[in-house]
């Protein structure tokens, strides 16, 4: 089996200095490394999880060689696709920041208490990388460097939240995924809250003008609050006794069974006036 030593030893034989370290991702402690080249220190540099590139290598049955060929190529493919001085730029990031939602954290970066107990929200700019889309989360030197206000920051990207946010019903959604439209009689009891990319778009449950338009045109004032992951949120109309207990068990088993543990939210529910 294929591991953290052998990957490490195997760059470094070929010459390339490696950074290890300890990072945390939405709360939960991971291994990475980067490739450190004094030659590309103007860009973006990618991070590589350890877990990640193991489970990858077994998936593929890779050989050690192969394995580092991948990492090369991943690296080489990112260099060449995002360049760090747009991060320098206020208008990039000003026009590409948004909120994010997480659990609470001891996680270096521009971040404030969430009106959900147990969550953080924080600043995030949306990235491209080899035509996927990505995240790199805001710091404060990275804001002093474009010569941007913490509350310039949040303003606008409440702003662009608000222009990204995009809710249907949960029958719609899984109808686009599967091909297919037929679920009916659930159009009007659950609802999915992301954004167009559907990367980190949980926090679109923080948009309350566009909580206000669902609750209007549903008739519904109250609902419950399903953190569902990082990239979405669902909820569900909460009026009449609702048990909100059994709510909480049903995102509890859902996280344990169908969320990888990076993408969780929290194993709660909670209730949401509109």
């Amino acid at each position: 089996m294929i591991t953290k030593d052998m990957i490490i030893t195997e760059l470094n034989n070929r010459g390339f200095m490696v950074d290890v370290k300890d990072v945390t991702k939405n709360g939960i402690k991971k291994t990475a490394f980067c490739i450190v080249n004094e030659s590309e220190k103007h860009n973006a540099i990618p991070t590589f999880y350890i877990d990640r590139v193991i489970e990858r290598a077994s998936a593929m049955s890779f050989s050690l060689d192969e394995v580092i060929d991948d990492i090369l190529e991943t690296h080489k493919k990112s260099l060449a696709n995002f360049n760090i001085g747009c991060m320098r730029d206020k208008e990039f990031i000003l026009s590409h920041l948004s909120i994010g939602l997480q659990k609470e954290s001891s996680e270096q970066m521009i971040k404030k208490k969430c009106e959900f107990e147990g969550l953080e929200e924080y600043l995030f700019v949306k990235v491209t990388f080899n035509g996927i889309d990505g995240t790199i989360k805001l710091k404060d030197a990275m804001l002093e460097i474009a010569d941007i206000s913490i509350d310039e920051a949040w303003n606008r990207a409440e702003k662009n939240l608000h222009d990204d946010t995009v809710i249907e019903p949960l029958a719609n959604y899984f109808g686009s995924m599967l091909g297919t439209d037929d679920f009916p009689g659930l159009e009007n009891y659950m609802f999915i809250l992301t954004n167009k990319s559907k990367v980190r778009g949980a926090s679109s449950v923080l948009d309350k003008k566009a909580l206000k338009r669902l609750g209007e045109s549903k008739n519904v004032s109250r609902f419950v609050y399903l953190p569902s992951s990082i990239h979405e949120s669902i909820l569900v109309p909460a009026d009449g006794n609702v048990d909100l207990d059994f709510f909480k068990d049903m995102v509890k088993e859902v996280n344990r069974s169908a969320v990888n543990e990076e993408d969780r939210l929290i194993d709660n529910a909670y209730f949401l006036n509109v």
